[in-house]
Parts: structure tokens; sequence; C-alpha cells
């Protein structure tokens, strides 16, 4: 019989997971338009073109810092609330693969 707190340290677990994965899912999306933004700049040479790229990589940069901030935030916090488990994180390709390719349905925001 599974008692409430290993039911909790169980979903702990999957939530860290989850929310890892998410963020790699956020930063390899983020990564894909940039390049494609770059690549644009590579085939099309011109000025205003040459701004918008600087201008949309600094964006990205400070964009990835922000999602990692906030994973890393929550993560941390799942670790705290739960000192002495270990916590270790699990690639997932169903997950990035479901959330690169919008596969599953989301309810809500």
């Amino acid at each position: 019989m599974v008692n409430f707190l290993d039911k909790q340290i169980n979903d702990a677990i999957g939530n860290f997971n989850y929310f890892f994965m998410k963020m790699i899912t956020k930063i390899l999306i983020n990564i894909i338009i940039l390049s494609c933004v770059l690549l644009i700049n590579g085939i099309f040479n011109i000025l205003v073109i040459n701004i918008i790229t600087i201008i949309y990589t600094m964006y990205a940069v400070f964009n990835m810092y922000k999602i990692v901030d906030n994973y890393t935030y929550i993560m941390n916090d799942i670790k705290k609330t739960f000192n002495n488990v270990d916590f270790s994180l699990i690639l997932d390709t169903n997950i990035i693969r479901n959330n690169l390719l919008d596969l599953v349905v989301k309810y809500g925001k």
C-alpha cells in the first residue's frame, strides 16, 4: 500500500522531469526560430535585415536566459520541498516530440 507521502514524492519527481523537459523544448523552439532568422540574414544581406537580426538575436538570448531562470527556480523549489529525495534529470523524448509538434491537446493556459 502506497501512502500519501510516497505518492506526493512520485508526483514531485514527475513534475520535476516535466518542467525540465518543458525548459528544453522552449529553448529548442527559440534556437530553431533564431537559426531561421540568421539563415534569412545570410541569404539576404541587406542593412535593414541585419539590424532586425541583431535586435532579434539579443531578444532571443535574453528570452533563453529568462526561460532557464524561471524553470530553474521552479525545479529548485521542488528540490527544496523534498530535501532528502534524489531528483535525477530524465530526458523524455515523447514530451519533447509532443511539445515541438503540438500533438497534445492543451486545456487552458
